[in-house]
C-alpha cells in the first residue's frame, strides 16, 4: 500500500462528504456541467460551462444548497450559468470568474470575496496558496488552457485535498461529478499559455 501524507484538505473532502449530489441513486463528488442540458442549455454551451460548475461547487460547499439532490444543485447551477455567462470560449480567466462570482454570491445571499493569488508562479508559491485555501476550508478552483494532463485541458476543476506520496505531490479534485487525482507537480510546472488558482472567503 502506497504511503501518503495529507498536506492539507477541506474538512469535508472525502467521497460522500464533498458536495454529495445524489443523481440517479449515485452519490456524486460535486457537480457536472452536462447536467445543464436538462435545464435547456445547449450542448455547445454546457461544454463551455466547467467554470460554472466549479463556482456552483464553491457556493454549495459554503451552504447555498438546502438539499443535496440533483434538482437543487442544477437549479443553482443554472442560475450561476446566467450570472457568469460563459462565452464561446467559456470563462477564460481567474479575474473574470472571480469578479462575476463575487457579484452573483451577493445576490444569492452568501457573499464571497476572492483571495488574491500568488505573486509570480512557482511550485512553492502556488502550493502555499492552495494549502492556505484548504486550511481555511475553502475549495480551490484551478483553470488551465492547454494542460497536457487529460481532463484538465481547457477546463476548470475544484481542488479538495493535496497530499504527498513517494512520487510527489498530488491534488484531489472534483471533476465531472467524480473524485479524481492528478499530478500537482506536473500541472504547476508544465508550460502553458494560461493557468491559475483562486479560492474565496465569506465576506
Amino acid at each position: 500500500m502506497t504511503e501518503i501524507q495529507i498536506i492539507s484538505a477541506l474538512k469535508h473532502w472525502e467521497k460522500g462528504e464533498f458536495v454529495p449530489i445524489v443523481d440517479s441513486e449515485k452519490v456524486c463528488y460535486g457537480g457536472h456541467q452536462q447536467w445543464l442540458t436538462a435545464k435547456g442549455v445547449s450542448q455547445f454551451f454546457a461544454d463551455r460551462a466547467c467554470g460554472v460548475t466549479a463556482a456552483t461547487n464553491v457556493l454549495s460547499y459554503f451552504g447555498a444548497l438546502k438539499s443535496n439532490d440533483f434538482e437543487s444543485f442544477n437549479a443553482l447551477q443554472l442560475r450561476l450559468y446566467h450570472e457568469l455567462t460563459p462565452a464561446l470560449w467559456g470563462i477564460p480567466s481567474i479575474t473574470t470568474l472571480s469578479r462575476r462570482l463575487e457579484t452573483a454570491s451577493i445576490k444569492i445571499g452568501i457573499p464571497l470575496k476572492a483571495v488574491a493569488g500568488p505573486v509570480g508562479w512557482s511550485k512553492d508559491k502556488v502550493l502555499n496558496y492552495v494549502v492556505a485555501g484548504l486550511n481555511r476550508n475553502s475549495p480551490v478552483l484551478i483553470v488551465s488552457w492547454d494542460s497536457q494532463i487529460r481532463g484538465l485541458k481547457l477546463h476548470w476543476s475544484t481542488i479538495t485535498c493535496v497530499y504527498e506520496d513517494p512520487k510527489g505531490i498530488k491534488m484531489v479534485v472534483s471533476n465531472w461529478g467524480e473524485q479524481r487525482t492528478y499530478d500537482f507537480d506536473f500541472w504547476v510546472t508544465e508550460m502553458s499559455h494560461y493557468k491559475g488558482v483562486v479560492y474565496f472567503e465569506a465576506k
